[in-house]
């Protein structure tokens, strides 16, 4: 079953799962060029696998799923010369989903959604679902994603 997708929400087709195509884009500008660098060194693999288990964590069966009202925060900063990427703030009351900017992930089904965050706004489209990201603080880029909105794909 594909969910809609809003036309402000472009997405690159694909039937692999996130964790085959690789995590190439990160959340947002400033982390980018970090993040990139560290994927391109000999700490890539790990970096990749330490993501995809963060993605893996936070994947919950369709069941429990309750997106509204469910926060994450991932914080991904630089601390002696490494890329230290951590979550923090998790909801004990809802789904999970912290993702790269631009990345796909598979929240419901073996289809992709894509969070796309536009430059200069805080808001993410996915499907029916408008994410909200919170700020960066000065140790690292640190987001939030909350789904204030309800969103009929996510319905157990």
């Amino acid at each position: 079953m594909q969910p809609a997708h809003s036309s402000n929400a472009p997405r690159t087709p694909s039937t692999r799962p996130l964790w085959a195509r690789g995590w190439e884009a990160v959340v947002d500008a400033e982390t980018y060029p970090i993040l990139a660098e560290m994927l391109r060194s000999e700490r890539g693999p790990q970096v990749r696998a330490e993501l995809e288990a963060l993605l893996a964590h936070f994947w919950q069966p369709r069941a429990q799923r309750r997106p509204v009202g469910a926060t994450a925060t991932l914080e991904i900063a630089e601390r002696d010369g490494a890329v230290d990427v951590r979550t923090l703030d998790v909801s004990a009351t809802g789904v999970l989903v912290c993702v790269p900017y631009g990345a796909e992930i598979d929240v419901m089904t073996a289809t992709d959604i894509t969070f796309v965050l536009r430059e200069g706004d805080s808001e993410v489209r996915a499907g029916a679902a408008l994410v909200r990201v919170a700020g960066v603080d000065d140790e690292g880029a640190r987001l939030a994603f909350r789904f204030h909105q309800p969103n009929e794909a996510f319905a157990a």
